[in-house]
């Protein structure tokens, strides 16, 4: 059975990926210490990058990536994606697709059109845009980072969590990252998250940016 990508309209919703890559053609970005400054629009009602806000990124870890393989099953899910920062959110509508060869993110437009597809096979990540849209201006790796660590098995993080120096802690409503002081990184809460309606929240503690995932399908197969 195949997800439709065809989302529902979303209404008063921002093009969060849009916005950003004409933001980041205006602005500069900026570089420092190994970490990749991505901005994000806050306030779309003032002109040019004096409304901008900037976020420290930190680096993922992409080399210690896990397989689409072991997540254990193949995933079909549509999601309604919400990001708030200083208290302003903006939403977008995403599918994701896992079999054991290739796990494929899509974020759809507001009006339902694909503008930006990402993939990974295990060995290469591959980022196109149907719509033209500059994907290296856009941190698509730590959304991936993000996807990683509320799904897959823990077990399948072990080189993630190695390589940044973390340790998890897991329990069926609840992940939450912790870095080698046992500071906290990232928390993840699930509320029935494979049911329509349900959701995943996301506290993303060294950029301040939170992550709300509300599931519209969810379909798996062994």
């Amino acid at each position: 059975m195949k997800a439709d990508l065809a989302l529902p309209l979303w209404a008063q919703t921002t093009h969060i990926l849009t916005m950003l890559t004409i933001i980041m053609r205006k602005c500069k970005q900026l570089k420092h210490a190994g970490l990749v400054v991505v901005t994000l629009v806050l306030s779309l009602s003032l002109p040019g990058c004096a409304l901008l806000r900037p976020m420290v990124m930190p680096t993922s870890p992409q080399d210690s990536w896990p397989t689409p393989s072991e997540l254990g099953y193949s995933l079909q899910a549509q999601q309604v994606l919400g990001l708030t920062y200083q208290g302003q959110t903006h939403k977008m509508s995403v599918a994701l697709e896992v079999s054991a060869q290739k796990m494929t993110l899509v974020a759809i437009s507001a009006v339902g059109v694909p503008i930006a597809i990402i993939n990974w096979d295990g060995e290469h990540l591959d980022k196109q845009s149907p719509t033209g849209m500059d994907l290296n201006a856009i941190p698509f790796e730590l959304i991936m980072d993000t996807i990683f660590y509320a799904y897959w098995p823990q077990p399948s993080l072990a080189d993630m969590l190695k390589q940044q120096q973390w340790t998890m802690t897991a329990t069926a409503q609840q992940r939450s990252l912790y870095n080698h002081q046992q500071q906290s990184q990232i928390d993840i809460r699930f509320n029935q998250y494979q049911r329509p309606n349900g959701s995943i929240a996301i506290t993303d503690y060294r950029t301040g940016l939170d992550i709300a995932l509300t599931t519209i399908q969810w379909i798996t197969t062994k």
